[in-house]
């Protein structure tokens, strides 16, 4: 009787042989496995992260910083009708891309194939892609366009988000796959610097208004046009229905999953506040001090400044082709003339990745109360033991820019710190007495989601203020020895 093989190949290993009498076999799994190096990484990027959320030190600018910004100094220009059209910053490798159209077909057919199984996700899938059409954020290619060596074709899937008011499904590009050359369209282009302030800093002075407001750039990125010549590195394969050709779909603007996608819309904003400034200096401050991403926090110290600060950031964002939607606001007459469709009832802060993957902070503002509470799901009751890896993805969750959370959060970074200096394994389970420790830690984090914190700093009738700062010379001093 012939045996199984194991043979390495391109998409992994594969398993060859027999699998018993054919006759008595209804189904044979098709298991798929990956090294736990990748998930290890993860980890410890997540460790990190959790490590330095409240290290507000400046983050080193990026090598190519100053080439991105020339670069679109020197491209970009506006059309008659306001809006910006950029070029992707490509870097000197742009040459060494790769043929991708032919791994973008398989993953294609997959895609359908998981759709004909969930038909409301391949509903709001296909409602995705026309609503892209409708808006002329992408075209179908022509014929004639087809044959291009040049073109690089995205892979795309889609991600849910039950908790949004408005997308519960976006549909995310794959910029990151690899060619055949083993180069993707995101090795070949500078990321680009941040051009914002710091989310710290937007925090803080969001804190200092007695009437606040918030808003938020409705698909912000797709009201950055890419400039036309270099569509052809955003195309996608496309069809509503398998008896249907397929067809090539052009993006016509900045896409989610590129690595310069965030510093280009970003930038877009910057400059539509730096072109307009002598006709709205105040909304052009605001844009470029309180926007993080897409998110507005705002205020002003009266009800007057708000609506005249509001009136004026939504003439301002309008000259550029940006629309403001999701509106809170502590007091109900900065809404009065907000379509209720355009208003949210809670701000949720969202960040983005490089892949264009959405993830909530888990930090909430209520404008009616004008407080801050945080979202902490519930940790799993699990029969097994914890590990030091279920311990770390569940603490690392918190969001805590501001330092709210301090005593839970020093807690659960001294309980890692123990886990570490035992040399534990990510799957080993917890010892006893580390276990008592993380289940009374764990039940505190359930009780986060009943905190509230008032948003505003002031005190009416307040005449001086005073800030008292504490350093840490420990690294000077290690710099110094």
């Amino acid at each position: 009787m012939s045996s199984n093989v194991l043979q390495a190949s391109y998409l992994g290993w594969l398993v060859a042989g027999p699998v018993g009498c054919a006759t008595a076999i209804n189904t044979v799994k098709v298991c798929q496995a990956a090294p736990s190096e990748v998930t290890d990484e993860r980890l410890s990027e997540l460790l990190k992260k959790f490590w330095t959320i409240d290290n507000q030190q400046d983050s080193l600018p990026d090598e190519h910083s100053d080439d991105c910004d020339v670069h679109f100094t020197r491209t970009h220009y506006r059309t008659p009708e306001g809006r910006y059209v950029v070029m992707i910053p490509f870097s000197d490798n742009l040459c060494e891309l790769g043929e991708s159209r032919k791994q973008a077909l398989r993953r294609f057919h997959s895609l359908e194939i998981r759709l004909v199984r969930f038909p409301e996700t391949k509903k709001m899938y296909v409602d995705f892609i026309n609503e892209y059409l409708t808006l002329g954020h992408c075209c179908v290619v022509s014929d004639a366009e087809h044959k291009s060596e040049s073109a690089y074709y995205l892979l795309h899937h889609c991600v849910m988000k039950p908790g949004s008011s408005s997308t519960k499904l976006r549909v995310v590009f794959d910029a990151s796959a690899k060619s055949t050359t083993e180069i993707s369209l995101n090795d070949v282009m500078m990321v680009g610097p941040t051009v914002q302030d710091p989310l710290f800093d937007i925090f803080l002075r969001f804190r200092m208004y007695r009437f606040a407001f918030t808003a938020d750039i409705s698909k912000m990125y797709r009201q950055v046009p890419v400039n036309p010549a270099q569509r052809h590195y955003q195309r996608i394969l496309w069809r509503e229905n398998t008896n249907e050709p397929i067809k090539e779909l052009e993006l016509n603007t900045v896409t989610y999953g590129m690595a310069a996608a965030p510093y280009l819309a970003t930038r877009a904003i910057v400059q539509l506040a730096n072109d307009e400034r002598d006709n709205y200096p105040a909304a052009s401050d605001v844009v470029l001090r309180s926007f993080y991403i897409d998110d507005l926090l705002a205020g002003a110290d009266t009800l007057e400044e708000a609506k005249h600060l509001q009136a004026e950031l939504t003439e301002l964002l309008a000259k550029g082709g940006f629309e403001l939607l999701k509106w809170c606001a502590t007091d109900q007459a900065l809404l009065e003339n907000i379509k209720e469709h355009a208003i949210e009832k809670q701000l949720k802060f969202e960040d983005i990745d490089v892949d264009g993957v959405i993830k909530t902070l888990g930090i909430l503002w209520d404008p009616i109360n004008d407080v801050f509470m945080f979202r902490v799901k519930p940790v799993e009751e699990n029969a097994m033991k914890p590990t030091k890896r279920l311990v770390l993805s569940e603490t690392a969750k918190l969001f805590d820019l501001l330092g709210f959370l301090a005593p839970t959060v020093v807690s659960a970074k001294m309980l890692m710190q123990r886990l570490w200096k035992e040399k534990m394994n990510w799957d080993e389970p917890i010892p006893d007495d580390q276990l008592r420790i993380w289940s009374r830690l764990r039940s505190e984090l359930c009780e986060i989601s009943v905190l509230r914190i008032e948003r505003g700093l002031k005190m009416d009738g307040a005449t001086v203020f005073e800030l008292h700062g504490f350093a840490d010379a420990s690294t000077i001093q290690l710099q110094a020895m």
